[in-house]
Protein backbone atom coordinates (compact mmCIF):
# COMPACT_ATOMS: atom_id res chain seq x y z
CA UNK A 1 0.00 0.00 0.00
CA UNK A 2 2.72 2.33 0.86
CA UNK A 3 4.56 1.81 -2.40
CA UNK A 4 1.44 3.05 -4.31
CA UNK A 5 1.39 6.14 -2.81
CA UNK A 6 5.01 7.11 -3.43
CA UNK A 7 4.07 6.49 -7.36
CA UNK A 8 1.67 9.29 -7.80
CA UNK A 9 4.10 11.68 -9.41
CA UNK A 10 1.47 14.69 -9.33
CA UNK A 11 2.22 17.38 -6.38
CA UNK A 12 -0.43 18.87 -4.61
CA UNK A 13 -0.94 23.03 -5.13
CA UNK A 14 -2.80 24.82 -3.29
CA UNK A 15 -5.60 26.89 -4.73
CA UNK A 16 -4.87 29.98 -7.26
CA UNK A 17 -4.28 33.03 -5.33
CA UNK A 18 -4.25 36.56 -6.88
CA UNK A 19 -1.19 38.63 -7.71
CA UNK A 20 -2.07 40.88 -4.66
CA UNK A 21 -2.27 38.38 -2.04
CA UNK A 22 1.34 36.43 -2.92
CA UNK A 23 4.46 38.34 -1.36
CA UNK A 24 6.34 38.71 -4.61
CA UNK A 25 3.11 40.01 -6.71
CA UNK A 26 3.48 42.42 -9.66
CA UNK A 27 4.94 45.91 -9.16
CA UNK A 28 1.86 47.41 -9.74
CA UNK A 29 0.42 45.32 -7.16
CA UNK A 30 1.08 47.04 -4.28
CA UNK A 31 0.36 50.40 -5.39
CA UNK A 32 -2.42 52.61 -4.44
CA UNK A 33 -5.05 54.32 -6.46
CA UNK A 34 -7.56 57.22 -5.28
CA UNK A 35 -10.56 58.03 -7.49
CA UNK A 36 -12.70 60.33 -7.23
CA UNK A 37 -16.98 59.81 -6.97
CA UNK A 38 -17.32 61.10 -10.21
CA UNK A 39 -14.38 59.57 -11.94
CA UNK A 40 -15.34 55.74 -10.18
CA UNK A 41 -19.29 57.02 -12.13
CA UNK A 42 -17.68 57.98 -15.24
CA UNK A 43 -15.95 54.35 -15.29
CA UNK A 44 -18.82 52.44 -14.32
CA UNK A 45 -20.71 54.27 -17.19
CA UNK A 46 -18.17 54.01 -19.65
CA UNK A 47 -18.21 50.35 -18.78
CA UNK A 48 -21.66 49.45 -18.74
CA UNK A 49 -22.10 52.00 -22.07
CA UNK A 50 -19.38 49.08 -23.60
CA UNK A 51 -21.10 46.42 -22.64
CA UNK A 52 -24.45 47.44 -24.25
CA UNK A 53 -21.99 47.86 -27.52
CA UNK A 54 -20.78 44.60 -27.18
CA UNK A 55 -24.46 42.94 -26.48
CA UNK A 56 -26.18 44.84 -29.47
CA UNK A 57 -22.86 43.95 -31.84
CA UNK A 58 -23.72 40.59 -30.85
CA UNK A 59 -27.66 40.61 -31.68
CA UNK A 60 -27.02 42.44 -35.15
CA UNK A 61 -24.38 39.52 -35.74
CA UNK A 62 -26.85 36.96 -35.15
CA UNK A 63 -29.56 38.49 -36.95
CA UNK A 64 -26.71 38.56 -40.34
CA UNK A 65 -26.25 35.19 -39.80
CA UNK A 66 -29.91 33.89 -39.81
CA UNK A 67 -29.91 36.19 -42.95
CA UNK A 68 -27.01 34.66 -44.53
CA UNK A 69 -28.57 31.10 -43.66
CA UNK A 70 -31.80 32.26 -45.80
CA UNK A 71 -30.20 33.28 -48.36
CA UNK A 72 -27.75 30.80 -48.75
CA UNK A 73 -31.26 27.79 -48.54
CA UNK A 74 -32.75 30.28 -51.44
CA UNK A 75 -29.49 29.80 -53.32
CA UNK A 76 -29.68 26.59 -53.04
CA UNK A 77 -33.50 26.08 -53.42
CA UNK A 78 -32.78 28.11 -57.24
CA UNK A 79 -29.66 26.13 -58.00
CA UNK A 80 -31.53 22.79 -57.57
CA UNK A 81 -34.81 24.35 -59.91
CA UNK A 82 -31.71 25.34 -62.38
CA UNK A 83 -29.74 22.54 -62.30
CA UNK A 84 -31.26 19.87 -60.60
CA UNK A 85 -33.47 16.74 -61.60
CA UNK A 86 -37.13 16.94 -62.11
CA UNK A 87 -38.84 15.00 -59.51
CA UNK A 88 -41.80 13.88 -62.26
CA UNK A 89 -40.66 13.26 -66.09
CA UNK A 90 -43.10 13.86 -68.74
CA UNK A 91 -43.85 10.61 -71.21
CA UNK A 92 -42.53 11.77 -74.61
CA UNK A 93 -43.22 8.62 -76.52
CA UNK A 94 -46.17 8.30 -78.78
CA UNK A 95 -47.74 5.08 -76.92
CA UNK A 96 -48.38 7.30 -73.76
CA UNK A 97 -50.36 9.43 -75.39
CA UNK A 98 -54.12 8.59 -75.37
CA UNK A 99 -55.29 7.09 -78.04
CA UNK A 100 -51.37 6.24 -79.33
CA UNK A 101 -51.47 9.26 -81.72
CA UNK A 102 -49.13 12.45 -81.42
CA UNK A 103 -50.95 15.50 -81.56
CA UNK A 104 -48.06 18.00 -81.76
CA UNK A 105 -45.69 18.13 -84.99
CA UNK A 106 -42.54 16.80 -85.15
CA UNK A 107 -39.40 19.40 -84.96
CA UNK A 108 -37.15 20.34 -87.90
CA UNK A 109 -38.03 21.12 -91.76
CA UNK A 110 -41.22 19.38 -93.10
CA UNK A 111 -40.35 17.01 -95.48
CA UNK A 112 -41.15 18.15 -99.32
CA UNK A 113 -40.99 21.82 -98.40
CA UNK A 114 -39.10 24.02 -100.58
CA UNK A 115 -35.63 25.42 -98.59
CA UNK A 116 -35.20 29.20 -97.62
CA UNK A 117 -32.43 29.86 -100.66
CA UNK A 118 -35.00 27.61 -103.44
CA UNK A 119 -37.63 29.86 -102.73
CA UNK A 120 -35.82 33.34 -102.62
CA UNK A 121 -34.33 31.65 -106.08
CA UNK A 122 -37.61 30.97 -107.84
CA UNK A 123 -39.00 34.27 -106.68
CA UNK A 124 -35.95 36.29 -108.32
CA UNK A 125 -36.21 34.26 -111.58
CA UNK A 126 -40.38 35.11 -112.08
Amino acid sequence: MRFMENMNPLPIIPPHQPAVFRKEGTPFSKAIVSLTKQEYIQLKWDGRYWKRQHDRAVVRAAAFKQELELAQARIRDLEQRLYGKRSEKGTTAPEAQPGGVNLSRPRGQVPGSMKGSEISVVEVAR
